[in-house]
């Protein structure tokens, strides 16, 4: 078991869906996890096509490829290289991150949030509100106040992991955030993507891989009505009150200066 535990700078976690999904989540905490091979379906909205979901991604310059001119046991040459291209994107997968299930969020942190005396108010940005509507097609959301008992309930149902995604395009610097995640957790690479991604500002959640041929898990993990608050995704640019009479354990656990 890989032991991991909630990066400090995440306050909440939000999940935007399709109003018709909101009641089997919040009232029995059904989770929808697919492979990443079902991001790879352009009938998909933009924000969720994804044909490299889940894919090392990063930009080599100055190309070349040099002709084989002779392979066997005594020798291997090659010719003279030649230039192809000035710069391409490389993209590269591990075998296994093909059948690996996983659960998009988006983490809130302290820059979305205001506290007052008795409440904090989330607010996301109305253009990445708008967003979210038109690129995902999302016209709700469920707003998981407790992020570390939400992952636990996860966790008790089946083995998981969960972190951010590091968005960059360049292969060294998210070398050195592989360098950061257990050596035995093969998926870290599920956990980079594009730049052009990065105002989703993904928190992901991943399950061990599916053995059969099926894209898709459902897990439920019960009733989340006692840690998560449900609206209109229109809500969140205007703002969404937390009161910490309903919800204790934020003023216990939550400390933002």
């Amino acid at each position: 078991m890989i032991k991991w535990e909630m990066e400090k700078d995440i306050i909440f976690i939000v999940k935007s869906m399709d109003s018709k999904y909101v009641e089997s989540t919040i009232k029995q905490g059904r989770l929808c996890f697919n492979t990443p091979q079902v991001f790879d379906d352009k009938s998909l909205n933009l924000a969720q096509y994804d044909k490299y979901d889940s894919w090392m991604q990063y930009e080599a310059r100055d190309i070349y490829i040099a002709p084989l001119l002779e392979d066997n046991e005594r020798h291997l040459s090659y010719g003279k290289p030649v230039k192809i291209l000035e710069k391409a994107t490389i993209h590269e997968i591990d075998g296994i991150n093909k059948s690996v299930p996983i659960c998009c969020f988006r983490k809130i942190d302290e820059n979305e949030i205001t506290v007052f005396d008795d409440k904090m108010i989330v607010t996301i940005e109305t253009e990445v509100v708008e967003r979210i509507k038109n690129e995902f097609g999302h016209n709700s959301f469920i707003l998981i106040v407790n992020p570390n008992m939400f992952l636990d309930r996860i966790c008790l149902n089946s083995s998981c992991y969960a972190h951010s995604i590091y968005y960059t395009d360049n292969k060294i610097e998210f070398e050195k955030y592989i360098e950061s995640v257990p050596e035995e957790l093969v998926q870290a690479k599920m956990f980079q993507k594009e730049q052009k991604y990065a105002w989703q500002k993904e928190y992901r959640v991943i399950l061990p891989p599916i053995s059969d041929n099926n894209n898709r898990r459902f897990v439920e993990i019960g009733n989340l009505e006692d840690i998560a608050i449900v609206g209109e995704i229109e809500q969140l640019s205007k703002g969404v009150e937390i009161k910490y009479s309903d919800y204790e354990f934020i003023r216990k656990n939550l400390i933002i200066e």
